[in-house]
């Protein structure tokens, strides 16, 4: 890992491996308190805006809207990182990074969203960025809505839920909808990927459970010792045939 970012009037800063450089000063991850997207560029007129905190002071790290993509990578990394030392080791199966801001990671069981809300810097600001998971069981998913990118539109997944509003105006109701991601052509078959491990994993909380082994083995064992009492003389055929018949339910 190293990329670098520049802004007309803004303070340089880069990220490696293991260190933030920002306006010419090494900082390791480990000294990080934390850092967060703020906003995102939404046009080539803009830029875009992070924030790390360090020694008690907050350094805004600025990208152009043309960097977007590698800065929201680099910045999910060093997250990752810092949240790693932490004793924070997520096991998600996949995680899908939306040039909006939003990122959705994916367990085994649940889906957990990360929403970038638009709007003004200083309102993004006030709340901190992307907005705090909100987790989404497999279970409780009604529906997955899924649109493919077609020219120049991106494409989207929602998921539905039990008192949730589904999105009726495609794309552009998709970027303000905090249980739908925006993602590029370049992404297709990663959602795709994604949509079928949701849909399969709806599929399974959906089947009957089966019966309990630990009973079965007990009815087995109960059945053994009923056998060697007949074989004994201690009772006979049809009190045993009786006791095979309840055990096995017949």
């Amino acid at each position: 890992m190293h990329e670098e970012f520049k802004v007309f009037g803004g303070k340089a800063w880069a990220v490696t491996d293991d260190t933030l450089i920002y306006a010419g000063q090494s900082i390791p991850f480990s000294d990080l308190a934390s850092i967060n997207l703020v906003t995102t560029p939404t046009t080539p007129l803009t830029n875009g805006v992070a924030q790390a905190t360090y020694g008690g002071k907050v350094l805004l790290l600025v990208f152009k809207y043309a960097d977007k993509a590698r800065a929201h990578a680099a910045i999910d990394y060093v997250k990752d990182k810092i949240g790693e030392m932490h004793g924070v080791k997520k096991d998600f199966k996949y995680k899908l990074l939306s040039h909006t801001g939003t990122y959705w990671e994916v367990y085994h069981d649940c889906v957990i969203l990360y929403f970038m809300p638009t709007g003004s810097l200083l309102g993004n600001i006030a709340r901190g960025g992307v907005t705090g998971g909100k987790k989404l069981s497999f279970s409780d998913i009604t529906s997955i809505q899924f649109k493919e990118p077609t020219g120049m539109s991106a494409g989207f997944i929602q998921l539905s839920y039990p008192g949730s509003l589904e999105n009726k105006a495609g794309v552009i109701a998709a970027v303000n909808d905090e249980n739908s991601i925006l993602f590029q052509a370049d992404q297709l078959p990663l959602a795709r990927e994604i949509v079928d491990y949701i849909e399969n994993g709806r599929k399974q909380t959906k089947l009957p459970q089966a019966a309990p082994a630990i009973q079965q083995a007990s009815a087995a064992d109960e059945l053994k010792k009923f056998k060697e009492l007949l074989d004994m003389g201690v009772i006979n055929q049809e009190e045993f045939d009786a006791k095979k018949k309840q055990l096995l339910g017949l």
